[in-house]
Order: structure tokens, then sequence, then C-alpha cells
């Protein structure tokens, strides 16, 4: 202790120790090493005014003139309160304050001004508009708008509240209403005069109220409130005015709890698993553990870079996994996770006092050995295995010196950053046993790129719309067939950590043969893009994980679907099925109707080849009368030709028209008869007396014979001899002799019989049959 310091300084250090120890607070330095996230240049972005973090791993940043989106690889920013969307709450005076509701809206109120900003579309709506629709009976004029821990937006207008269905009087004499909740059944209302008012939700009517303190302290935390509710439902309140105050309200005793009071305004507050509280404040953070009210009080923040940051902490957050996101108020945005560095204490050795610590320096060696140098006297740290300081007696310039750092905080080389506390060295060391805390993230779908352009959200692509919402709230496409050729831009959020995934895992149900793997498509970018090509119709679901393996962290889901050409869908093969039934049924239609036609067609023809035969054989029947043939001859010679075959029929009927060709020629013999007919003369004779018992000269002198009847019965005027010479006959004494032996009378006789009627008889007997 120095002897030189005034006593009454002595007696405000002891009471302040007395009274920090007699409260359970500690001013400790913490366990954490921020990483700073660069946001942007200029003013604006280094001034961080609200933090929420949204289920998608994104994280909401309210500046004073922005909101931005961030997601561990780029930052969108959009207007606050953009002209012509933002509306007026007259009854809000205060600092800024967010909520997001059920529909992913995200309301900012700002001394009396309020936008609403939609996140699932990435656009600012009217607020005007949407008041009217959520509060219909006020028409849009409301005082002040609050959301519960439902998502459910709320109304104040003049002394009541409404949350567009039910409607709640508010009575008088409480003061400002500051903040709202409702789990269901009852509405709790937060006032400026440190009151809550507890409302059966339904019928309005008052159950309780309780003061979190007197009337004499109301002045005192009047100005702002922020209420936040953990998993009993319990509220947790900040109150700020000339003072600060952290109190909590047992819901199940009604009764209020006073945590911590400061005599500086408190920011905002972040509760942890329900049992540890973080604090923002002017002066740094508190971290209060809530079941035995032990405080510990973090005055600066440490950093990566190693520098220690004395700014106002503005806002505070603790996600999902453990990370800690500091908004300050002129250093931008800060984030730490427990895991990522490993934190180490090293005690001085006996021989250094306070101001010798306070004076040394660090160094670090060509060999990356950190060295720690004070009062001439230098130390090697050494952080393998138990943390020591241990003496070394050799030169500086035996070891080489490279670097030099500062006298209270040095980054080295290999990622390991020192720090000079009151009485100790802290030295944080990244990755050598922390986890891989970027494994446990959930990668974000940053972008969607089909045929190589970016897909726009609400924009339509083939003539219609392909992703509605932004891409990190897509869980799905629907694709026409050809857009198969697919990339999908995937960041890992890993918020700034200095070790970072190096690859991403995926695999495509119904593609991939087995998982496959990304690198970060550049240095510095923690970005990754997946590529396929040329996908076939069907349904995919792809799996992304940071690391080597699907199961070496947090796994993205997104499902694909590529349809059919419209020639290959469901409704074009019932379409095929149809139209091929209905081929397939009108071409039997059509074949039966021909079939029907022809047999029709054929019937009619056999008849008429009927008539005609019946016709012919009246005709035959008359000439066999008038030879003198009865009736039982004509019958057997017809039977006989009925009987024989078809190929029998052919053959007898090539033979009388060869014999009918050569008619006029006087010699033509058996031989040459045979000849034309491919045979030889022994086979024609058997055949024609097999079919007519005639030999071949009989057959070919009987049908020179009826020819020349035939030219008798016609009375064509020819003389006998003529008739004679064009039958083949060489003499007309032989041709008479022959005629008298076929018809029984010569051939003038026959003429002579047969002129007139006889030769018309036969065509009227056939007309009458």
């Amino acid at each position: 202790m120095n002897r030189n310091l005034p006593i009454y300084r002595l007696y405000y250090i002891v009471l302040t120790a007395l009274l920090l120890l007699s409260a359970g607070m500690v001013h400790a330095e913490s366990s954490l090493l921020f990483s700073r996230i660069k946001l942007g240049e200029g003013r604006g972005h280094n001034e961080i005014r609200s933090l929420a973090r949204l289920d998608d791993g994104r994280v909401v940043v309210v500046t004073p003139d922005e909101i931005g989106l961030f997601d561990g690889a780029g930052f969108n920013t959009w207007p606050l309160f953009p002209e012509k969307l933002h509306g007026r709450l007259k009854g809000y005076t205060g600092h800024t304050h967010i909520f997001i509701d059920s529909d992913s809206l995200l309301w900012t109120k700002h001394l009396g001004n309020v936008s609403c900003f939609d996140l699932r579309h990435e656009r600012h709506l009217k607020v005007d508009s949407m008041l009217r629709t959520l509060f219909p009976k006020t028409n849009g004029n409301i005082d002040d708008l609050f959301v519960d821990k439902n998502g459910k937006p709320w109304a104040r207008t003049g002394a009541s509240i409404t949350d567009g269905s039910v409607r709640v009087k508010i009575s008088a004499g409480s003061g400002e209403l500051q903040d709202l909740d409702c789990d269901g059944k009852r509405l709790y209302l937060f006032f400026s005069s440190g009151n809550v008012k507890v409302h059966d939700k339904v019928s309005g009517e008052k159950l309780y109220n309780s003061a979190a303190y007197p009337k004499s302290k109301a002045d005192k935390y009047s100005a702002t409130s922020l209420v936040v509710t953990d998993s009993q439902n319990n509220y947790y309140q900040l109150r700020t005015g000339s003072k600060g105050g952290f109190f909590r309200f047992r819901t199940a005793t009604r009764e209020w709890d006073i945590i911590l009071e400061t005599d500086y305004r408190l920011n905002t507050l972040s509760i942890a698993g329900d049992t540890t509280a973080h604090v923002s404040c002017p002066r740094g953070i508190w971290e209060i553990d809530l079941r035995d009210g032990r405080k510990r009080h973090y005055s600066h923040v440490r950093t990566d870079q190693g520098t220690m940051l004395a700014t106002e902490i503005s806002t505070i957050l603790i996600d999902s996994e453990g990370g800690t996101w500091l908004g300050t108020l002129n250093r931008g945005l800060l984030y730490a996770h427990p895991d990522e560095y490993t934190h180490q204490v090293i005690a001085v050795a006996p021989e250094i006092n306070a101001e010798q610590l306070r004076r040394g320096c660090f160094m670090e060696n060509r060999n990356g050995e950190i060295i720690f140098g004070t009062a001439g006297r230098f130390y090697r740290i050494n952080t393998d295995g138990s943390p020591t300081l241990e003496r070394i007696h050799q030169s500086l310039q035996e070891y080489d010196m490279t670097d030099f750092g500062s006298r209270e905080a040095f980054p080295a080389s290999d990622g390991r950053v020192c720090f000079k506390d009151s009485d100790r060295i802290s030295v944080f060391i990244p990755g050598h046993d922390a986890k891989n805390t970027s494994a446990a993230v959930r990668p974000i779908l940053r972008a969607v790129y089909l045929n190589g352009e970016k897909i726009e959200p609400g924009k339509s692509y083939g003539g219609r719309t392909v992703m509605e919402h932004p891409a990190a709230l897509t869980g799905s496409l629907r694709l026409s067939h050809n857009q198969n050729f697919i990339t999908l831009e995937y960041a890992i959020p890993d918020y700034g950590r200095t070790h970072r995934a190096s690859t991403i895992t995926y695999y495509l149900e119904g593609n991939d043969p087995h998982p496959m793997t990304a690198e970060r498509i550049a240095d510095g970018q923690n970005l990754f893009k997946i590529h396929y090509t040329n996908l076939r119709p069907g349904k995919y679901v792809l799996t992304a994980a940071p690391g080597p393996s699907l199961h070496s962290g947090s796994v993205a889901t997104f499902r694909l679907t590529i349809d059919s050409p419209w020639w290959r869908t469901p409704m074009a093969c019932i379409i095929y099925l149809i139209v091929g039934s209905a081929t397939i049924v009108g071409a039997f239609r059509v074949n039966v109707s021909h079939t029907r036609r022809k047999l029709a067609r054929e019937h009619r023809e056999e008849m008429l080849l009927l008539r005609i035969r019946n016709l012919i054989e009246q005709c035959e029947r008359y000439e066999a009368a008038s030879r003198g043939e009865n009736e039982e001859e004509y019958r057997i010679n017809r039977t006989a030709e009925e009987e024989m075959s078809e190929p029998d029929r052919k053959f007898l009927q090539k033979a009388v028209e060869t014999v009918e060709k050569n008619m006029n020629q006087p010699g033509y013999s058996v031989e040459q008869l045979s000849r034309d007919l491919c045979m030889d003369r022994t086979g024609l004779y058997r055949k024609l007396v097999g079919l007519l018992d005639k030999s071949p000269s009989l057959f070919i002198r009987s049908i020179r014979l009826r020819h020349a009847a035939t030219m008798l019965r016609e009375d064509s005027g020819m003389s006998v001899g003529r008739i004679a010479e064009l039958t083949g006959f060489s003499s007309g004494s032989y041709f008479s002799k022959c005629f008298t032996e076929e018809f029984g009378c010569k051939p003038s006789a026959y003429a002579e019989k047969h002129s007139g009627n006889m030769r018309r008889e036969p065509c009227e007997s056939g007309k009458s049959t």
C-alpha cells in the first residue's frame, strides 16, 4: 500500500469495497474475447441501438438511420424511417425500442416515430395501412404500440388498450403505460409509476396491482422501461430515470425483487437460460446470477486485436448458441463465444510487484514465443499444460525478437492474445482446447442461381414467381424442367470468429451417391457454393452442414422439386391414354364398319352371281333341251362340274381359253395344246379323260363345234363353209359330218331350226326367272 495515499481516499476505497462485497458485487475481468464485426463504413454503422436474433440465424441490427440484416457473410441495409411509409406515435417519447411479431414484422419505435419492416419479403410496409388492418376500430389513430411475448400486437388509444378483438380500460392515476405483456389469459400493464396492473384479458376486469418500489422513488425510474420474461412467467424489468434499476416480478407470489440499482441509466437486458442476466450500461456490462444474486461488473471489453474498449454498451444479446452480441455507442458490433478461446490465467512471479507488472511489456521472437519483460528480467509465457511464467537468462539479442507489443495487451502471430490484469496475466488461446463452434451453427442460404442468374424474391422467371421470400427464409423451391441448372450459395454464420470452417458437407438425396464437400469460394469470405447441372425431374432433399461431415454440426435442409415437362406430366399421360384408347376404339369401329360394308358388298355380289348362275343355268338347260338332252343328263353334267375342285376348274378354263384362241387354225393339234398347257401328251390325255371322259382330240373338236353352233344360232348370214373355216375345220363335208354326230342334224337344218324366236327365248326365259 502506498503510504502517501491521502487518508480520505483510503477511507473511500475501503468503504466502497465493503459496500460492493456486502452487495455481492465484484469488479472482474471478463473471460470473453470479442471480435469486431464490420458492417460498413461511416459513423452510423458504429452506433448500434438495438439487436435481435432471428430463427434462421440472421441478426437484426438497428442503427440511428438504418435497419440491417447480417448473416455472417454480408450485411444488407434499409432506411429506418422511409418517407411516406413510417408513422407517428404521439404517446411514445422514448428511445429506440423494437418488437418482432408473429407475422415476422419488425416494429421500430423511436421518439414518436414508428416503422414496419417485413422480414419475410425484406421490405418496408406502410404503417398507417398496417395499423388500420390490425386495429380497424381505431382507424389507425393510436398513441402507442406494443407486441406481447406471443407476437400479438397491441395498441393504446387514449385510456384503453386493444389487440383488435378485445378492449381493456386503463384506470387513471397510474402514470404512463410503458410496457405490456399477455400470457393468453392475463394482461400485464407496466406503468411509469412502477406499478404493474393485471387484468383479465377476456372480461377486462382488473385482478390486482403491485408496485416495484414506493412512490418516493417513482421519479428516479419514470423515464423508460424494458420488460423481459422467462420460462417461469416471471418478468424482469429495467427502469431508467435519474437512476437505473433492475427488478423482478414473480407472478406466482405477486411480489417484486430489487436486483440492481445504479446511479446511472441501464440500457438493455438479456436473460440466458433463466439463470443469468446481462445488463448493458454506459460503463460496461453487468452479469448477474439470478439464483444467488451474485453480480460481476465488466467495465471494459477485450478484443482479439489486443485492445480494451471502455465504450458505452448500448445493447446486449445472448443468442441460443451461447454467443454474446454487443452493440456499442461508437465502436460498432462485437461478438464473442465462450468456446472460441481458452482463457488461461497466469500468476506473476513473487519478485514482480504491482508497479513492475504495470510497467512491463510483451514481445515475440521468430519462434513464436511470447516474452514478458519488466525491471530488466524476462519471462517466457508458457501456455502448454499448466500456464506459467518461465524465467529466462539470455539476452533479447540471443532470442532474436521480432515484435514488441504494448504495455497492456499483445496479439501474437499464432492468434494468442495476452492481457495484463491488476495482479496476473490473462492469455486467450484460440482453437487449442476450445470446441469448433463454427460447426454448431446451421448454414444460412444466401442466394439461389438458376442457369447462372441470381433469383430475386417476388420476380417472375419463366412465367412464374420462383421465390416468394428471401433465400434465408426459403425452405423449398419448385422449378420447371428447363430450370435444372441450379447453384445454392450458403454462408456459415460464424460471426467474425478467427477459426472458420473451411469446408461444407452436403448431400442431395435422390441424386448424390454419397456426401460431397465444397470449399470456401475465396479466402476471407465465409461463403460456399453448391452446383448441380441438368437435374432430372423429381423431388430432392439437400442437407448441408459445416465441417467435414454431415454429423459434425447443425444441418440445414432444403427441398427441391423439378417438374416434368408438360408432355411427361401425369395429366399428359392421362391424355395420351384417352387419345390412344379413343384411337383404338375408333380404328376398331372403322374396321367393323368396313368389314360390315365388305360383307354386305360380298353378299350382294354373291346374290348377283347366284342370279347370273341361275340365268345361265336356265339358258344352258334350254340349249340342252334344244339338243335333245333330257333334264336328268343336264343335272348329272352340272353336278359333275360343281363337284370339281378349284384347280381342276381353273385347268379346264385355261384349256378352253387356249383352244378358243387357236380355233381358226385348222392344224391346231393335241401336241400343240399339250405344249401350250406345259404338259406332255399322255398327261393331257389322262387329265381330260379323268375330268370330262373325253380324249384331247374330242375336247378340241367339241369346243370348235359348240362355237360353230353358236354362230349358226346367231344367224350371222355366213355360209356353212365360212363357219367351218372360222372354227378350224379343213373342209365343209368333214365339218358337216362332225356337226351331225354332235348335234344330231346337219348345220343347215340346225340353223333353220334355231332361227327366229328360238334365239330370243332363252333371254326372255332368263328375264322371267
